[in-house]
């Protein structure tokens, strides 16, 4: 049963669903103050990543477009994650079920490691297909599989938990199985959601769109934040949730269990804990020298004094590449020692978070 407090602040949301008013012990919130990927529809952005807490509702959203919208195809980064679905009790329809959005749900796995997924929507209608499983580590053994039919893409949980290993060349990955599905397609739609485990993933790496990302996230604390290319026909949505939602998550007792610690940054207040953005400021290069670079920035040294200063901006200097192997071990032949020692005297500050990952993963230091 829900304690005297708890009660309390689920009575101050107007349209909550209490127990007794259903046949649940278990208090509900109603569908409208969940997420819903329609308030960011736009004509020529085929492409929605959304970044939002925990039990926010991106899950039901994302099977819910593609139930309303058919064509579609279902993506997790891992076939295991599939595999639990299976069992009724990890269904991912079941919160659909228990809201009465559709009366039952079933997932059959082929021997070709697809998963087909079906509804039925009430009593009265016949159970329908709605959309193929496909997990994006075993795609590459899919391709031969027909995939014409496909016109919507939805991946829950690009992100991975902390917890979970990356495997090789993920954010290619990705866009391979977008191009396979696509094929002479003018374009596919694609809803991708994840929790704020990690802005550094790589998906956001392989888009290069990090660096954009991180001007916006003092601001995501307080109301939701949208990049948009439209160039590229990309949105990225960094979801601030209803003030309903967030009245209702604090009167569970796990909101309590968790307070102050880096899990509650994350599942509540969509915060990227996983990343560690001291010594990233911006400063004026005045009173630096050029150094060496590394594909798009440059390492900038103090006149004065033993600080380094890592930045975008463009330099005339000796410049190597990430991308040949020959460079990156010039690079930590030459630089190595100096650049350690720097480090963990606290003496180098960097333009941005994508700058101090990709130059510290360069030199093996984290």
């Amino acid at each position: 049963m829900i304690d005297k407090e708890a009660l309390i602040k689920l009575k101050q949301i107007e349209y909550a669903i209490v127990p007794g008013t259903l046949l649940t012990d278990e208090p509900l919130l109603k569908p409208e103050y969940y997420f819903h990927s329609d308030q960011f529809e736009e004509d020529g952005y085929y492409f929605l990543y959304v970044i939002g807490v925990r039990g926010a509702g991106k899950t039901v959203d994302g099977l819910t477009w593609l139930k309303n919208n058919g064509d579609g195809i279902m993506v997790r980064r891992t076939d295991p994650e599939f595999e639990i679905m299976l069992e009724e009790i990890n269904n991912p329809f079941n919160p659909m079920i228990k809201l009465g959005m559709i009366s039952a749900a079933r997932i059959k796995k082929t021997r070709t490691k697809l998963y087909m997924m079906y509804i039925i929507e009430n009593e009265s209608s016949e159970e329908r297909f709605i959309c193929e499983g496909v997990a994006l580590n075993t795609f590459a053994s899919t391709r031969s599989a027909d995939f014409s039919f496909a016109k919507n893409i939805f991946w829950d949980e690009f992100i991975k938990q902390p917890d979970q290993k990356e495997f090789k060349a993920e954010g290619s990955a990705w866009l391979n199985m977008l191009e396979t599905i696509a094929r002479s397609k003018h374009h596919i739609n694609v809803r991708a959601y994840a929790n704020s485990n990690d802005i550094y993933n790589p998906v956001f790496k392989e888009l290069r769109v990090i660096n954009q990302l991180e001007r916006l996230l003092d601001a995501a604390q307080h109301e939701t934040q949208v990049y948009k290319d439209p160039k590229r026909h990309i949105k990225i949505v960094l979801y601030k949730p209803t003030k309903e939602f967030e009245i209702f998550k604090s009167a569970l007792a796990l909101h309590d269990l968790t307070e102050g610690t880096q899990y509650a940054d994350m599942a509540y207040n969509n915060q990227f804990t996983a990343n560690d953005f001291s010594d990233c400021d911006y400063r004026n290069i005045k009173g630096y020298r050029p150094y060496f670079g590394i594909d798009d920035y440059t390492i900038f040294k103090h006149k004065g004094s033993k600080d380094i200063y890592v930045s975008y901006a463009n330099a005339d200097c000796f410049r190597y590449y990430s991308k040949f192997p020959l460079d990156q071990e010039n690079l930590r032949n030459k630089y190595y020692n100096i650049i350690r020692n720097r480090w963990l005297g606290r003496h180098i500050v960097f333009e941005s978070y994508d700058i101090k990952r990709r130059m510290l993963e360069l030199f093996k230091l984290i």
